[in-house]
């Protein structure tokens, strides 16, 4: 009872809730039941100690109010952390123990939960947190699956069960069902896509340009991109059938960390797709003949299932990038006007191949076959000079010279850093001995430690540099002996994409191409320099 007495800060936690009507309303309400339990205990709740937790993310690490707490616990400005429930805290286990061994145990701060009528100063028993902490994960669980099944059964009856409507709709009720409204201006741009595709043999890049051009706003209110004109191309909800259960979340979890995880929106499979029981649930834009004829265009234009493994054809997949918009440079192919029809491939910017001049200004096209032979041959060049003979040979006499002046300064900065200390050994046995006066012996200690800082100092910067020197040294040891190794086996002819791929990444960090056809080649093992139009 004695640290109730005590008038000391206490931080509140509130975070929304759906679960239970004590908390659900608002977080008003959960601020003032806390309060209400800091005023009963004697503590004080200023405003500045309320954490606010809105975030709706898996990852506890990520969420802010986390953070800003965590951040006021280290600075001491509260003893006592107050929560409706240890559920608003965390729903997962290893989170709220994390949360727990954090506050209670490393930072000494006490934790209360109202709910559970749990607070770690009067029984700090882990055993009994872990069992709430057990029991609230899996409640969320059921309530999760319980809310997935009357989505299910709310799809099956015809109810548009997203939260955003669909391009060319809006959300609407009819006689108590959630359904779709055809968007006056957003269905005609939805027609004229299917239109341009089925009767004038647009494909999906130059519909994009095509909108671009006329300054179309997206869904998202900027350029058009063929990802969107794809989406729309295969989305049946446009002939007014209700699909459901298209995508689901799923947790990312770090290997690094366990507690750092994130929630991801993907695609399931089409077979497992849910189509409503009544076929036509809302008004139809496009007509079902016209989807179908789409479909069946995108199959013979090989635009079918997209998303699958491809033959890796681009050794600079992920180093080389459009200098004006920093988008992915992406491997193109085209044939040749001729019988033969040779195929061409070229790097291009991505966004532009996306969006069109709206996108990137960009409209280079880097030939992919003779940019790739320009690159082996300079680095071919760059091997042959790095394991000349007389080069390294030249550093080694460079490197012993400097460390030989190096090695003497230390021995010497040694020899001084022996001698203040074993002065301030005799020093302090003098004192003790009675043979030196304390005012002098402070005089004395004080003017010996600041030298004996001063050598060791610079015995820490020799020290630090010798390192870097050795480091280098190796690392150069290194590239040579696997330059001669990968020289002797002829990787840059012979080597297949992904080991050509790999050993480019060994030595260039990045490439960047501009609107001009200018090409800059930056090094890894060089840092700083760069090739420019390789």
């Amino acid at each position: 009872m004695k640290q109730a007495e005590q008038l000391i800060d206490a931080a509140v936690y509130v975070r929304v809730s759906t679960t239970k009507e004590s908390q659900r309303d608002s977080p008003e309400h959960q601020l003032g039941i806390c309060r209400e339990k800091a005023r009963l205990l004697g503590f004080r709740q200023p405003d500045e100690l309320v954490f606010e937790d809105r975030d709706t993310g898996t990852s506890i690490v990520d969420r802010l109010a986390i953070k800003q707490l965590m951040a006021h616990a280290k600075e001491g400005d509260f003893k006592a952390v107050i929560f409706a429930s240890l559920s608003r805290f965390s729903r997962d286990m290893m989170d709220s123990l994390m949360l727990k061994r954090m506050l209670v145990d490393s930072l000494s701060i006490r934790l209360i939960s109202i709910d559970e009528n749990f607070d770690s100063y009067l029984d700090n028993d882990e055993f009994k947190f872990q069992i709430f902490a057990a029991v609230n994960q899996k409640q969320s669980e059921l309530i999760s699956l319980s809310s997935r099944r009357g989505l299910r059964q709310s799809g099956l009856k015809g109810n548009f069960t997203g939260s955003i409507a669909p391009y060319g709709y809006r959300k609407t009720e009819i006689n108590g069902r959630k359904s779709l409204d055809p968007d006056p201006m957003q269905q005609q741009i939805v027609r004229e896509i299917f239109d341009l595709y089925t009767e004038h043999q647009y494909g999906e890049k130059a519909i994009v340009k095509h909108l671009n051009e006329q300054g179309i706003p997206s869904p998202k209110r900027g350029c058009w991109g063929v990802t969107t004109i794809q989406r729309i191309l295969q989305n049946a909800v446009y002939t007014g059938e209700n699909w459901f259960s298209k995508y689901e979340i799923v947790k990312v979890h770090q290997l690094e960390d366990l507690h750092h995880r994130k929630k991801k929106l993907v695609q399931r499979e089409r077979t497992l797709w849910e189509q409503s029981l009544q076929e036509v649930t809302h008004p139809p834009i496009i007509d079902v003949k016209v989807f179908e004829k789409a479909q069946q265009l995108r199959l013979e234009r090989g635009g079918g299932k997209r998303g699958g493994v491809r033959h890796k054809v681009n050794v600079f997949a992920g180093l080389i990038t459009c200098k004006e918009c920093s988008s992915a440079m992406v491997s193109v192919k085209s044939r040749g006007s001729n019988s033969g029809r040779s195929e061409y491939r070229y790097l291009v910017c991505s966004k532009r191949r996306r969006q069109g001049r709206a996108g990137c200004s960009n409209a280079y096209w880097l030939p992919y076959e003779p940019f790739c032979q320009e690159i082996r041959k300079q680095l071919a060049a760059m091997m042959q000079q790095l394991i000349s003979a007389e080069e390294l040979l030249e550093r080694q006499r460079d490197c012993f010279d400097s460390t030989s002046s190096e090695m003497l300064e230390q021995e010497q900065l040694q020899l001084k850093i022996s001698r203040y200390r074993e002065a301030l050994y005799r020093l302090k046995k003098s004192l003790l001995d009675c043979e030196l006066d304390p005012k002098q012996y402070e005089y004395e200690r004080e003017r010996f430690e600041q030298e004996l800082k001063r050598c060791e100092q610079q015995w820490e910067q020799l020290e630090s540099a010798e390192g870097k020197d050795w480091q280098q040294s190796a690392i150069e040891e290194h590239a040579r002996e696997r330059l001669e190794q990968l020289l002797s086996q002829a990787v840059l002819s012979d080597a297949s994409v992904d080991e050509e791929a790999r050993f480019i990444k060994h030595w260039i960090e990045r490439i960047e191409v501009n609107e001009d056809g200018q090409i800059k080649v930056y090094l890894t093992y060089r840092s700083g320099e760069a090739w420019q139009n390789a």
